[in-house]
């Protein structure tokens, strides 16, 4: 009986962590707008905290040839990277390969390697240039907080 009863206590811990503490990331919606093969975005939710910006090509053929980038005070530095492992403290783009073709995916992030720290980027309008026209169906949008680049959400299109 006191095995069951602690099994339980601790059973009922784990709940209340996963269930009752607020996560890293909340929920996030973004605003849409495709004009031809062109797209601008912007994010709203955990503005105060946004640290790392990635759009995923969900579905069709639309592959990433250009990115834009709101101003954070210093240039954006951009890069074609199959992994966007990218160990610069500057503000960094760039185009992904997630399933082997370059430009199925685009990485914004603006991490200080020496100091271990995401800074806040803004959470304005953001935009890519495709090689064909993509679908609101194709986008995925998700982003990490400064709490931890790697509490990715998926953000709901509005």
């Amino acid at each position: 009986m006191i095995l069951e009863h602690k099994i339980f206590s601790i059973l009922l811990f784990v709940a209340f962590l996963i269930f009752m503490l607020p996560s890293g990331v909340s929920a996030c919606t973004y605003e849409a707008t495709i004009t031809g093969n062109h797209l601008d975005f912007a994010i709203t939710s955990d503005l105060d905290k946004l640290a790392v910006v990635q759009y995923i090509r969900q579905s069709g053929t639309a592959l990433v040839t250009k990115m834009y980038s709101p101003t954070v005070g210093y240039d954006w530095t951009y890069f074609d990277d199959f992994a966007c492992d990218i160990g610069l403290s500057t503000p960094v783009a760039c185009r992904q390969n997630r399933s082997g073709k370059l430009g199925d995916g685009a990485f914004w992030q603006w991490y200080d390697w020496a100091g271990k720290y995401y800074h806040v980027v803004p959470g304005y309008r953001w935009g890519i240039d495709f090689d064909s026209p993509p679908t609101y169906d194709s986008l995925g949008i998700e982003y990490g907080t400064t709490g931890g680049g790697e509490a990715w959400k998926l953000c709901d299109r509005t």
